[in-house]
């Protein structure tokens, strides 16, 4: 054997070798970081049902349950306001007029 194959053939595994790992450790990273997202809470705050729900179990009375609800449906009214002027409105597939 000659001397100078031996050498091009280490020379092609060291890169192959190298990107393999490189390769590994990104997917082991990319795999906690997807499980770390999963695993946090949601900071959203409650939805109308989970008011409800303390609302029944005793933990919230009429007047907190109203109270946080009309806010809960005033931020949504909120986020659901159409753009502002001079923007293009998204066409709702519900409402055939609109957008024409």
């Amino acid at each position: 054997m000659d001397g100078t194959l031996i050498l091009a053939e280490t020379d092609f595994w060291i890169p192959v070798a190298g990107l393999l790992i490189v390769t590994v450790v990104g997917f082991l990273i990319a795999m906690r970081l997807r499980d770390a997202a999963k695993a946090e809470p949601k900071a959203d705050g409650f939805t109308l049902e989970e008011l409800r729900q303390l609302r029944r179990d005793g933990k919230l009375t009429d007047e907190e349950f109203e109270s946080a609800s009309t806010q809960l449906k005033a931020l949504l009214r909120r986020d659901a306001t159409p753009p502002a002027s001079g923007s293009t409105p998204e066409r709702n597939p519900r409402s055939p007029r609109q957008g024409r």
